[in-house]
């Protein structure tokens, strides 16, 4: 968890959008089965890298996944944006 919190806080999505990086971490590593961790050594060394995958419907009422739903759209172009928003949203029936 504050190893990968500690990625999340420097990255450019943070600089970028104010994230509940605690939150988002929480999600992330909660999700034992789902993503990998790089580390340069054993389980007590940073992570210097992470690959997950958020299911946006399971998590649609938290904070931190709003929050990056809401970046995503304001990045898109007004002309995509209705599609985005569908499909963030769920009802374009993927994700």
């Amino acid at each position: 968890y504050h190893s990968t919190r500690a990625l999340l806080q420097h990255s450019d999505l943070v600089d970028a959008l104010p994230i509940d990086t605690s939150e988002f971490a929480d999600l992330l590593t909660a999700q034992a089965a789902v993503g990998t961790v790089l580390k340069s050594g054993g389980r007590e060394e940073p992570v210097l890298a992470f690959l997950s995958c958020v299911c946006l419907q399971q998590h649609r009422d938290k904070r931190s996944v709003k929050q990056l739903q809401g970046h995503l759209l304001k990045q898109c172009p007004s002309a995509s944006r209705g599609e985005l928003d569908r499909v963030l949203t769920g009802a374009a029936g993927g994700m």
